[in-house]
């Protein structure tokens, strides 16, 4: 069985949108672009039916209508685990468009599964899965909060009011709901250079544990818990120790996996973006090091 998972190249919601032109035309400078959330939560769950042997999932393909700018969002869906990446060349002007790109790849290469996520988060259309189905002439379902697979059969479980539906189909178009929740990076998938990193942080509070006192660790401990402020400027230090104990690029790696490769959830990004130092933080310090040794 094949999936495809269409994804969307999207703003991520934390950066601020600027507008050019006297405010008629977006300004993508600065704008960090990342996967359609609700896309990846359809991938994810792509991933974990492929995960399952029983579920028979050979392959997760996906799939997006876009320009090369668009290349860096769809490494990441690579990263994340798909097999395999599409790209139609070109700009669409609006969804009607991008499902009739979408509609020939799936009837070029004949997937079993389509997967959409239930919206985009710049436009919150809501059309393309659809749109999609009707140009392929096949069944849809949308507002989905569950898939499996049980005797060759995929097993479509959707909220509506008052409980639930299941379905049994073969052959269909999902439109996944926000319901599901994304896996974290398994250790498996994380590079040796960034597992090296995440080893020589932890080392490094070893470090900063044994220059304290019992009492001194205690209160450290409970501050950690109850201040944002405290955890930031501790888990900078220990950066800082990992960095001159000359596993700055280890930790450089760890950092640069998380921002661009991990499949994590946004949350988690951006609790590591407001803890720890970034890559381009670590990088420059790792640089200043080696001037200071080099003048030295």
């Amino acid at each position: 069985m094949k999936i495809l998972v269409c994804i969307s190249n999207v703003p991520d919601t934390t950066t601020k949108v600027k507008f050019a032109e006297n405010n008629t035309k977006f300004d993508p400078a600065g704008v960090q672009w990342v996967i359609n959330p609700w896309d990846e939560l359809a991938l994810t769950r792509a991933l974990e039916l492929k995960d399952n042997a029983s579920a028979g999932v050979k392959s997760v393909s996906v799939a997006h209508v876009g320009p090369a700018t668009a290349e860096p969002t769809i490494r990441k869906a690579l990263a994340i685990g798909a097999d395999d990446a599409i790209r139609v060349n070109l700009e669409a002007t609006d969804a009607y468009q991008v499902a009739a790109q979408l509609a020939e790849v799936v009837k070029t290469e004949q997937y079993d599964i389509v997967l959409c996520g239930i919206e985009s988060s710049d436009f919150n259309g809501s059309t393309v899965g659809s749109m999609i189905a009707e140009f392929i002439g096949c069944p849809s379902v949308s507002a989905v909060s569950g898939l499996n697979f049980e005797n060759g059969q995929s097993v479509i479980t959707r909220e509506i009011d008052g409980g639930k539906e299941t379905e049994n189909r073969r052959y269909i178009i999902l439109i996944n709901s926000r319901q599901n929740k994304l896996k974290a990076p398994l250790l498996r998938d994380i590079p040796f250079e960034a597992r090296v990193g995440i080893i020589g942080h932890e080392l490094a509070h070893i470090v900063d544990y044994n220059r304290k006192s019992f009492i001194q660790i205690i209160g450290n401990g409970i501050a950690y818990i109850t201040s944002n402020k405290f955890k930031r400027n501790l888990e900078h230090k220990i950066d800082r120790i990992a960095i001159n104990k000359g596993l700055g690029e280890g930790l450089y790696q760890f950092r640069l996996f998380v921002e661009e490769e991990a499949n994590t959830t946004e949350k988690y990004r951006r609790f590591k973006d407001n803890i720890y130092l970034s890559s381009t933080d670590i990088s420059n310090l790792v640089k200043s090091i080696n001037n200071l040794a080099i003048e030295e």
